[in-house]
């Protein structure tokens, strides 16, 4: 899995209301190392969009 598609897992996991926790293992190379970063990163990424939202609807 490349690093841009393990970004778009972690938003779309938040969209779906899985936990931080849920991100998945990659393995134990460098380069799995970053594609948890990457998926970490989307997850949290989307969940400050969401939290704006929120926000925004409720103001």
């Amino acid at each position: 899995m490349s690093t841009d598609h393990a970004y778009e897992a972690g938003r779309y996991a938040r969209q779906a209301a899985r936990g931080r926790d849920t991100c998945p293992r990659y393995g134990i190379t460098p380069d799995a190392r970053q594609e948890v970063d990457r998926w970490r990163q989307g997850w949290d990424d989307q969940d400050r969009e969401m939290a704006g939202q929120a926000k925004r609807n409720s103001a």
